[in-house]
């Protein structure tokens, strides 16, 4: 009997460390550099390179685009191992950041245009007042 509270004491504090852990490597870094940092302090680079792989999804899929590609950078950089999965992140960041630069470049041009109409339309009024 003894034993088997004894094995399942161990049991519940094995799985709490087990829950422990899962939840912080589960956590989304604020950024590439805090990501890099929290790295530094695993003891594998298969660990190291495995969670920078899992926080560069993660700067992917909301939208920090810039993180996603620096911190896939350093992993194709440091951690052959997981380079392919990298290089795939880096390339649909860049992607990303290709389609919203042409976004943000059409969204100029357009109030360029506006800009430009506006100021025709504001000297033709003033040169129509000038005869008056």
């Amino acid at each position: 009997m003894k034993a088997l509270v004894t094995s399942l004491i161990a049991l519940l504090v094995m799985s709490f460390v087990f829950v422990s852990c899962a939840q912080e490597s589960g956590k989304q870094m604020p950024s590439s550099t805090s990501a890099i940092e929290k790295s530094n302090s695993m003891k594998t680079p298969e660990e190291k390179g495995n969670f920078l792989v899992q926080q560069a999804q993660r700067f992917l899929d909301s939208k920090q685009y810039e993180d996603a590609q620096t911190t896939a950078q350093h992993v194709i950089t440091n951690f052959q191992a997981q380079a392919a999965e990298a290089k795939k992140i880096l390339k649909e960041a860049a992607q990303k950041l290709i389609a919203q630069a042409g976004k943000a470049t059409e969204k100029a041009r357009k109030n360029a245009a506006k800009a430009q109409k506006d100021a025709t339309k504001a000297i033709n009024e003033a040169i129509g007042n000038l005869g008056k």
